[in-house]
């Protein structure tokens, strides 16, 4: 059965990029079948996990989205062996794309649709999502099986989880019922402050309140940047606690499967 994990936050700089980049990896090192879906007009996550093989003319997300071609036509092969790619080739496309989903009545089910058909052949989907509640976000959301909200070690991140949890009703309640919210995942963790502590204990309240477990953070790490950054596996780079990194995400992979 494919998991499909969306990552949301509406916030900008949680690490919701890096979250993808890193889990996807985990699960390339248990052997799974992975597909990556970059859904920010950034396109970071393409950056990261594609480089040259989703070149400007190669067919996007913005062209199923918009059913201009098949899904499996936009797929292209990922930095790992197991990882495949629905890249995003031009920023300028997908805004248009998202102006078009919105004004559709069948708009927010155009990546269930196209996922449907290229689903079984992965173990895992995972969904990266800009910081914004629109059209794509909800395709996000109704396409996923799975939603992880990963959010910033700050007080700011925290005011702004309400509108994605309403966000997420909606979704469960006109569109797509069977949507798990596996967790929250606070990023970018200063343990030793007294903000990051305080943090966390105010996001473990709200998470009680909802009944919505928090994963345990992933520490603020110039190697969890710097890896991505030159497209490396955390289990490839040179870090003193890269290993501790690696066995974090692996973790956190299991919280998902066992969801």
């Amino acid at each position: 059965m494919t998991i499909t994990l969306t990552i949301a936050n509406q916030k900008g700089g949680v690490g919701k990029t890096s979250t993808v980049y890193h889990l996807a990896r985990a699960a390339i090192l248990a052997d799974m079948r992975v597909l990556a879906i970059d859904l920010d007009q950034q396109g970071n996550l393409t950056t990261f996990l594609a480089g040259e093989s989703a070149s400007t003319g190669q067919a996007s997300v913005a062209d199923v989205l918009t059913q201009a071609v098949p899904v499996d036509q936009a797929i292209v092969s990922g930095l790992w062996d197991g990882l495949d790619l629905l890249p995003v080739t031009s920023g300028e496309a997908l805004a248009a794309t998202r102006h078009q989903l919105t004004s559709d009545p069948g708009g927010n089910h155009k990546l269930a649709e196209a996922l449907a058909t290229v689903a079984g052949r992965y173990d895992l989907i995972l969904i990266d999502t800009a910081p914004a509640i629109d059209a794509l976000t909800f395709n996000a959301l109704v396409a996923a099986s799975q939603v992880l909200v990963v959010t910033q070690s700050s007080e700011l991140a925290l005011a702004g989880i309400s509108p994605l949890f309403e966000t997420i009703a909606k979704m469960r309640k006109y569109f797509n019922p069977a949507l798990a919210v596996t967790g929250f995942l606070p990023s970018l963790h200063e343990q030793q402050t007294l903000s990051g502590k305080h943090y966390l204990e105010a996001l473990a309240e709200n998470a009680a309140e909802i009944d919505v477990p928090v994963l345990a953070p992933i520490p603020r790490s110039a190697a969890v940047r710097d890896s991505a950054q030159t497209r490396h596996g955390l289990d490839e780079w040179a870090s003193p606690n890269a290993q501790d990194l690696t066995n974090l995400y692996a973790s956190h992979l299991t919280a998902i499967l066992n969801h």
